[in-house]
């Protein structure tokens, strides 16, 4: 099936120009994004695209975020031994004198995957044979750390995030933009439409903050002391 959020021409141009800008790869970013908490990011997307104001500058920002979590798998046991050997190898090449089981694997999967532990409960799968007595293979369960990427729009505000790269789109129409007919159309006619380019959040937020917290209280104070002596 293909993808129905980018049925909307200028949905697919704004991609196109948010992958090429942050070199990302992942093609599912940018449709987890928009179906992410029931199609609200879409949903905002859309009505930043259709809004009609005299207040027309706004703006959207797209930027990545790398997390990494903690997953847990069953694996046969020979196959965590292969790997604690192929950990310990490349860190007796690195010069490391304490190897450590890779993926974290718990007390009770080692001692199980070493032989260790005689009462394992861990499930066995037996690997059937006509010729040679019947093998099992007991699993173990390990624990590894994941990275994983996903992407995030502020639509009118900065992200409350860590510094990062993002990619902004600023409207510079008053009214909709229009919906092109074709991908060549879309390419040719929506930059009229947004200013844009790459920014680093975090100087974005310094200057926020000093906007909100030291300018306006400044400006109101002038403003009402004009206003009193007026």
């Amino acid at each position: 099936p293909g993808d129905t959020n980018m049925d909307d021409l200028r949905i697919a141009w704004m991609k196109e120009r948010i992958y090429f800008a942050l070199g990302l790869k992942d093609a599912n970013l940018f449709q987890d994004l928009l179906t992410r908490d029931d199609n609200y990011a879409k949903s905002e997307l859309l009505n930043y695209l259709d809004t009609q104001s005299k207040q027309f500058t706004l703006s959207v920002l797209f930027y990545p975020m790398t997390t990494v979590a903690e997953v847990e798998e069953d694996v046969l046991e020979e196959e965590l031994i292969e790997r604690m050997v192929q950990q310990a190898g490349q860190l007796a090449a690195e010069g490391s004198s304490a190897p450590k089981v890779e993926a974290n694997a718990n007390d009770d999967a080692i001692a199980d995957a070493t032989g260790l532990n005689a009462s394992s409960n861990n499930q066995s799968t037996p690997l059937p044979s006509s010729e040679e007595p019947k093998k099992v293979l007991k699993k173990v369960q390990v624990k590894r750390k994941v990275e994983r990427t996903e992407l995030y729009m502020c639509c009118r505000r900065l992200p409350e995030c860590a510094d990062t790269i993002g990619f902004f789109f600023v409207k510079t129409v008053e009214h909709p933009v229009p919906t092109p007919s074709t991908p060549s159309d879309a390419r040719s006619t929506l930059p009229q439409c947004f200013e844009m380019g790459t920014t680093n959040t975090l100087p974005l937020k310094n200057l926020e903050r000093g906007l909100t917290h030291v300018y306006m209280p400044l400006l109101v104070a002038a403003s009402q002391r004009g206003g009193d002596g007026g």
